[in-house]
């Protein structure tokens, strides 16, 4: 049977997550999680997550939203809720589209190291040129806000 705390995360979290479980072991083993387990599954970063912690505590839910975001990201309005849900400063990178890939990837280690006391984001710096100037950006791009 699923967990009842596992399910009521989940229904709480269905806008910013999908969640299924998985009964057979061969299953789970098939997609590379352990049994049992609570892993997250995502596209980015590290493929699989485990999580290593009590279901029913506060750590679950903000593991998910946390482990739901990449290490270094590109935020607009799509994710930025999810953002400020994490209630973490932004350090903002704001880049020219296509033009700025080895700088990011210069920095994701950087934003690993702060990973979980600040969020590290990428934003397209031509067209959110009006919302980087209110933040304080002047000058060229790249550039970085915090």
């Amino acid at each position: 049977k699923i967990s009842s705390q596992f399910e009521k995360t989940a229904n709480a979290l269905l806008e910013k997550a999908s969640f299924g479980a998985v009964k057979d072991e061969s299953i789970a083993k098939a997609l590379g999680a352990d049994y049992p387990s609570v892993t997250l599954f995502r596209q980015f970063d590290e493929p699989r997550v485990k999580f290593e912690g009590d279901i029913g505590s506060r750590d679950f839910k903000d593991w998910i939203t946390a482990e739901s975001l990449p290490i270094l990201g590109e935020i607009g309005p799509q994710n930025y809720q999810t953002y400020m849900d994490r209630g973490l400063p932004l350090l903002w990178i704001a880049v020219n589209p296509g033009e700025s890939d080895d700088l990011l990837d210069e920095l994701k280690p950087v934003a690993q190291d702060v990973r979980g006391t600040i969020s590290v984001v990428s934003i397209d710096g031509v067209k959110f040129d009006g919302h980087l100037k209110k933040l304080g950006l002047t000058g060229d791009l790249p550039g970085i806000i915090l």
